[in-house]
């Protein structure tokens, strides 16, 4: 028998994995955001957004994607967009291959909506 024996970290069988792409830019401006989390639910994942607001995450095949894009970043964005939520299926993950994601945050304004009674 050759090789190292599995309780020495001999590797299992392999997992299909699919490649998870895009960027992130401002609905407002439409300039790259650097800083975003970008995590994925179902594989308790995450990944941040680097030059050019673009994020790439290799992560195992599933039939469905909740892809959850925070700005926590105090420093670089100061926290001033709005989190977002995709849920994409596994095709829909699939075709970002030949099609990443744009993901367009949109800003917290800041101010206190007025109600009219």
């Amino acid at each position: 028998m050759y090789g190292m024996p599995p309780e020495y970290g001999m590797p299992g069988p392999v997992q299909e994995e699919i490649l998870i792409t895009g960027k992130v830019i401002s609905q407002k401006t439409k300039e790259p955001i650097i800083g975003i989390t970008v995590y994925i639910s179902e594989l308790n994942a995450r990944t941040y957004t680097y030059n050019e607001g673009n994020f790439n995450y290799w992560a195992a095949k599933k039939d469905n994607y909740t892809i959850i894009f925070t700005d926590i970043d105090g420093e670089t964005n100061g926290g001033r967009f709005k989190q977002y939520t995709l849920n994409l299926t596994k095709a829909e993950a699939e075709a970002l291959k030949e099609t990443p994601l744009i993901i367009e945050l949109e800003e917290e304004s800041g101010e206190t909506e007025e109600n009219d009674d």
